[in-house]
C-alpha cells in the first residue's frame, strides 16, 4: 500500500505545479491533464484483495477533496474495458471544473484489463488541453505495448507547442522501463518522477499541504529547507538544443555535490533529473557516455530551481575527395576515418567503410583521419557547438 500512496501523492504534487515555484497558494495553476494505467498490470495486488488501482483510486479522491474551488483538471484512462485492444483509450472526465462526486463514480468504474498504449494516450490527453498548452501527466507502471514510440510522440507535442510538457509517473517498474519512461518525460519537456520511496512520500506530503494552504510539520529525517527546495536538470546538447533532440539513447550519470558545506553528495542517471537539497551552492557534474560537462549553481529556498547544463556538442562532416574543389568520393567501402582531440588523450572516434561520415563532438580542436589501402592521411577540425563543420581530405588520385 505504501508504494500506492507514493505514487499518487507524488502525482498530485506534479499536478499542482511541478514545473514552478509553490511560494503562494493562490497561484495559478498549470492546466493539466492526468492518463491514469489502467492496463492488466495495475491488477496487482498491494493488500489482500486490494489491486494497484484499487489503491491509487482511493488516495487520489481523498487528496481531491483538499483541492481548492475551481481547480480544473481532465483524466483519460486507457486499458480499463477491453482486453488486447490497443484503442482502448477512454476521456472519463471531460477537461474543466473539477466534480469530485462525478470523478469518484468514473473513477470507481475503472477495471484493470488491458493494453498499455503510452504514445497514442498521451496524444488523446493532450487534446483535451486549451491552445495555450499545459500539462499531460502520465501515469504508468508499464511500458509502451501497442508498438507505438511514446519518445517521438511526446518530442512532436512539446515541438509544435513549447509550453504543452509531458510528466511521467513510474511506480513498481524496473531500470530499464524506469529509464524508457524518463525519455518520454525528458522528450515532452517535462520530468519522470520516480515513486516507491520515503523520499518521493516525504516531498510530496509537504508540496500538497502547501498547495492546500497548510504549514504540514517536516516528516522525522527531513528539513523544513529540504521539503520545500529542489533542483531541477535538464542535458543539453548545445545552447537551446535539449539532448532528447539529437541522442535519444545512451546512459546519463549526474552528480551534484555541495561546495559550502559538508553534506551528501547525490547521483542519478535520469535524463532531467529532480532533487531534494538544503539551499546553497552546488557543483553539478554529468557524464553522457565520453562526454562530460559541470557548472555551479545557486539553489534558493522553496522553489523548484531549474538549470541547464551544455555538453557543447557540434557536428563533423567528413568527407574524401579527389581534389579540393571535386565531388566528394561516394564509394565510401576502402575509407575507414578517426576522430581525435588534438590535444588531449581520447576518446577517438572511428567509421568503417562510410563515404561521408557525420560524428557528434565536443566543442574543441580535432584532428580527422582517413585511412585508406594501407595510407594515413589527416586533416584539422574545429567543432564548434551548435554547428556542423565540413572536413575535406584530398586524396591522391586513382
Amino acid at each position: 500500500m505504501r508504494i500506492v500512496h507514493v505514487l499518487i501523492v507524488t502525482l498530485i504534487a506534479t499536478v499542482l505545479g511541478v514545473s514552478g515555484a509553490w511560494s503562494q497558494a493562490e497561484a495559478p495553476m498549470q492546466p493539466t491533464v492526468l492518463v491514469i494505467d489502467s492496463s492488466a498490470s495495475m491488477s496487482a495486488r498491494v493488500r489482500g484483495d486490494v489491486t494497484r488501482l484499487d489503491a491509487a483510486r482511493d488516495v487520489l479522491i481523498e487528496a481531491m477533496r483538499s483541492w481548492r474551488p475551481g481547480t480544473e483538471l481532465g483524466i483519460v484512462a486507457y486499458g480499463h474495458r477491453r482486453p488486447g485492444d490497443c484503442r482502448d483509450i477512454e476521456t472519463i472526465v471531460p477537461y474543466g471544473p473539477l466534480d469530485i462526486t462525478t470523478t469518484k463514480k468514473r473513477l470507481d468504474a475503472l477495471r484493470a484489463r488491458g493494453k498499455t498504449p503510452l504514445g497514442a494516450s498521451i496524444t488523446a490527453g493532450a487534446k483535451l488541453l486549451p491552445s495555450a498548452g499545459g500539462a499531460v501527466v502520465l501515469v504508468s507502471d508499464g511500458v509502451e505495448t501497442c508498438e507505438a514510440d511514446p519518445c517521438a510522440v511526446a518530442h512532436d507535442l512539446h515541438a509544435e507547442n513549447p509550453n504543452l510538457v509531458v510528466h511521467v509517473i513510474s511506480y513498481g517498474v524496473t531500470d530499464e522501463e524506469r529509464r524508457a519512461l524518463d525519455c518520454i518525460a525528458s522528450s515532452g519537456g517535462g520530468r519522470l518522477i520516480p515513486a516507491g520511496d520515503p523520499e518521493g512520500l516525504t516531498e510530496a506530503l509537504h508540496l500538497i499541504g502547501r498547495m492546500a494552504n497548510i504549514a504540514p510539520t517536516p516528516l522525522p529525517g527531513t528539513t523544513e529547507a529540504q521539503a520545500e527546495t529542489r533542483l531541477g536538470l535538464t542535458l543539453l546538447a548545445s545552447s537551446g538544443t535539449p539532448l532528447y533532440q539529437l541522442l535519444s539513447q545512451g546512459e546519463v550519470a549526474w552528480t551534484v555535490e555541495p561546495l559550502a558545506a559538508d553534506g551528501p553528495v547525490q547521483t542519478s542517471d535520469l535524463r532531467s533529473p529532480s532533487f531534494a537539497l538544503e539551499p546553497g551552492q552546488y557543483r553539478v557534474s554529468v557524464r553522457f557516455g565520453d562526454w562530460t560537462a559541470s557548472r555551479d549553481v545557486a539553489v534558493a529556498q522553496g522553489q523548484l530551481n531549474e538549470f541547464d547544463v551544455d555538453l557543447r556538442l557540434g557536428r563533423v562532416l567528413l568527407q574524401a575527395a579527389e581534389s579540393p574543389e571535386g565531388p566528394p568520393i561516394m564509394d565510401g567501402s576502402t575509407l575507414n576515418w578517426e576522430l581525435a582531440p588534438s590535444e588531449t588523450a581520447p576518446p577517438i572516434q572511428s567509421v568503417l567503410s562510410i563515404a561521408q561520415p557525420t560524428l557528434l563532438a565536443q566543442e574543441g580542436s580535432y584532428v580527422a583521419r582517413l585511412m585508406q589501402n594501407g595510407e594515413i592521411l589527416s586533416a584539422p577540425a574545429d567543432v564548434v557547438a551548435g554547428q556542423t563543420s565540413v572536413v575535406r581530405i584530398v586524396v591522391p588520385q586513382g
